[in-house]
């Protein structure tokens, strides 16, 4: 039965991505195709290619994973710009923290209409993806972790596929780490406007909601999959108590991340009605956002 259920969503998933207009149908037939082309070779435990083509470019990839999520990607995230009224707006600017190989790049690229990105990713084996799949757009990327703290914490690099890890909050697991470049976000963003800000960070979200106390009043929309049942991850109930105490409000509750039937994370959208204040004047900036 639990396997009848994973067709039947995989099959929702591709019926929804087949109604993108914004990709040719050629190119949709193709992504979909990739997709389950990966997964049978990861079922019969055979090499998955690094790459594959779409829309004209050539992707690369670290798990058979990456064409399954862009195909979910097209469609979830239409379905959510279109609600918000984002859709069609001119030359918005988007933030993604945590942008693993930038599928979600490379989505609102294809779906958006001239955006500006800024792509942020800790792990320097992603952001070696990120970089050549974002090669031509509209995209700036940063090797850089963003949190509550400035200064170089420990990432995790275990046995987990590259998309589950995360910084390690502190206590030692027996994995194998590395050494990150953690920011405080207000510090790197000093941008007037934000039209939606993404956050992805594998349970790290307190931390970089943190660091971006002063740079959320300049967001309209905020995106943030929140973790569930990660260990040493901050509960639900605190991250709530944070926009409780904010001009933000939920506007949309979009896809529930499941694990042997468990719910591990889910996607929400919230919206700012306080209204957006402005950024400082290069006068006022700080030293660090001033690149000084």
């Amino acid at each position: 039965m639990r396997t009848i259920i994973r067709i039947l969503d995989s099959l929702r998933c591709d019926a929804r991505f087949m109604r993108v207009p914004e990709i040719t149908l050629g190119s949709r037939v193709a992504l979909v195709l990739t997709k389950y082309l990966f997964a049978a070779l990861a079922a019969v435990r055979m090499p998955v290619p690094r790459s594959f083509r779409f829309a004209g470019r050539r992707l690369r990839c670290d798990t058979f994973f990456d064409p399954w999520f862009l195909v979910f990607a097209f469609g979830d995230e239409r379905a959510a710009l279109s609600e918000l009224g984002l859709l069609g707006r001119v030359s918005p600017t988007l933030v993604d923290i945590g942008a693993h190989n930038g599928e979600t790049a490379v989505v609102w690229s294809q779906l958006l209409d001239n955006p500006t990105i800024l792509s942020f990713e800790p792990n320097p084996d992603c952001y070696e993806i990120l970089q050549r799949n974002t090669e031509g757009l509209r995209v700036q990327t940063f090797n850089v972790g963003l949190g509550d703290c400035n200064g170089r914490l420990p990432f995790d690099m275990g046995p987990a596929h590259s998309f589950r890890r995360t910084f390690q909050f502190g206590e030692q697991n027996g994995n194998r780490t590395i050494p990150v470049e953690m920011r405080r976000g207000d510090e790197l963003l000093d941008l007037p406007r934000i039209d939606l800000l993404k956050v992805d960070v594998e349970g790290y979200e307190l931390q970089v909601l943190d660091g971006l106390r002063g740079t959320l009043s300049r967001c309209e929309y905020l995106q943030i999959e929140i973790s569930l049942e990660r260990p040493r991850a901050h509960r639900f109930d605190e991250i709530s108590r944070v926009f409780g105490r904010s001009s933000f409000d939920l506007v949309r509750v979009g896809h529930t991340w499941k694990e042997r039937d468990r719910p591990v994370a889910m996607d929400i959208f919230l919206k700012n009605f306080n209204g957006l204040t402005a950024a400082p004047s290069p006068s006022e900036a700080s030293p660090a956002s001033r690149g000084d």
